[in-house]
């Protein structure tokens, strides 16, 4: 009896990884091209208008993508402060009109609107 299970279940496996496989290949190349290498160069507390103190904390964050730096008002999710100390970090991008889009750890979509653009002079090295 176990020898005859023993094929079904190497069958069943084989199938689930070729599904697995499948479903990732099947994604389209351009939509990953898409994003943008960025880096995170200043985080500032948003000071909002109103006095509210049990407001959530929103940030200011400038990202630098090729030669222009967003600054976009970011939220937490989860109301942390991660945030606060990526400074310096790298992170991919899709920039869209009026909202940038970020992934986080777990693969979901963080999209934060475009508050000002500023493009920056290209530095030559000589």
């Amino acid at each position: 009896m176990m020898k005859a299970l023993i094929p079904i279940f190497i069958s069943l496996a084989m199938l689930s990884f070729a599904q697995t496989n499948a479903g990732t290949s099947t994604a389209s190349p351009a939509a990953a091209s898409d994003y943008q290498a960025g880096t995170i160069m200043e985080v500032n507390r948003h000071q909002s208008g109103d006095d509210d103190k049990d407001s959530v904390a929103r940030y200011e964050v400038s990202v630098r993508v090729v030669d222009t730096d967003y600054v976009v008002l970011y939220t937490p999710r989860y109301a942390g402060s991660a945030i606060e100390y990526k400074a310096g970090m790298g992170i991919p991008v899709l920039v869209g009109s009026d909202t940038l889009t970020v992934r986080d750890l777990l693969g979901n979509k963080l999209e934060a609107p475009i508050l000002s653009r500023k493009t920056i002079p290209v530095q030559r090295v000589p």
